[in-house]
């Protein structure tokens, strides 16, 4: 289970690589106050909301967590090689099919116009993943599980050990 700091932080090493001609950082506190200092345009990396499934009965609290991330893409130019559209494809791109920590593939989600301000043209393009909510519990005191047999109607029993030295052995049984 990634925890979104960590998310977050992967998202932006990973587009660091994926667009080096741009800069990537964090969604500043003050929107209104950013200023552009690279020369062609920035991603901006903010988080933007989770939702969980219901909770799974697993002995535990386990949840799926679908995380949405949303990139913020400032440029001088909204057409051409080094424009807004030209960038949005090019995230786009760099982000479906990427797996984070602990997460599952990156789909897109939207991407919409936010406003164009003093010649720099604003973007945002949403991505999710999905990850796991887990308790945060004492570990198990009981006894340790050493011994599982696998039973469906469609495959051989299947009889998995742990041994003392850690050692796991597998036997297939036909039905």
């Amino acid at each position: 289970m990634a925890d979104t700091l960590s998310l977050i932080d992967a998202t932006l090493a990973h587009l660091g690589a994926a667009l080096p001609e741009l800069v990537v950082e964090l969604f500043p506190g003050l929107p209104q106050e950013y200023r552009l200092n690279a020369p062609l345009g920035a991603v901006l990396v903010g988080y933007a909301s989770s939702t969980h499934g219901p909770a799974q009965p697993l002995g535990m609290v386990v949840q799926e967590r679908r995380l949405r991330l949303t990139m913020t893409v400032v440029t001088r130019q909204l057409w051409g090689r080094e424009g807004a559209i030209a960038f949005l494809d090019r995230l786009r791109l760099a982000l479906v099919g990427w797996v984070p920590p602990d997460g599952e593939a990156m789909t897109a989600a939207s991407e919409r116009f936010l406003a164009e301000h003093a010649g720099l043209w604003w973007y945002a393009s949403e991505f999710d993943t999905k990850t796991l909510t887990i308790a945060d519990r004492a570990p198990d005191t009981g006894p340790l599980l050493k011994h599982v047999t696998l039973l469906d109607g469609y495959t051989p029993r299947c009889e998995i050990t742990l041994a003392a030295d850690g050692a796991i052995t597998k036997e297939h049984f036909d039905p």
